[in-house]
């Protein structure tokens, strides 16, 4: 589960299907509690400098990139490639698979690459708790 100021969280469930293959199902709530989207997704592990980089295909074929890492034993963050920064500074005839990974490997450690990160804990873990109990004294 991963929660957002407003009050709207996310929640994201792994499935492994192959070595370093996963597929993701992505549900959207809003604040108040009304699922605002359902996606799957497929997403490739790669490792590219010091991160731990998605490849997620989402269900239309196209792809998406986010910086993963744990944070501790039940909590880890995601983070998206910015999609402004990449139109601005990733100019290129074709995109290849290639070129992509050499942009990447080149700005992976700039954090105007990556939008703002997005903390997750695991359903019913004590870090969830804490969360959870946070969230109700706040009035959410």
């Amino acid at each position: 589960m991963g929660y957002h100021e407003d009050g709207s969280r996310e929640e994201v469930l792994f499935s492994k299907a192959a070595a370093s293959v996963f597929d993701v199902t992505h549900k959207e709530y809003e604040a108040n509690n009304k699922l605002g989207g359902r996606f799957q997704y497929r997403v490739y592990s790669t490792e590219i400098g010091d991160y731990e980089l998605f490849n997620i295909e989402k269900q239309d074929g196209k792809y998406l990139f986010a910086k993963f890492g744990w944070t501790g034993k039940n909590t880890f963050y995601l983070q998206a490639v910015n999609k402004d920064y990449m139109d601005k500074n990733f100019k290129v005839d074709s995109v290849t698979t290639q070129n992509l990974r050499h942009f990447i490997s080149e700005h992976v450690n700039n954090e105007k690459l990556y939008d703002e990160k997005l903390e997750f804990y695991r359903r019913d873990s004590p870090e969830h708790e804490k969360v959870k109990t946070f969230m109700r004294k706040s009035g959410f």
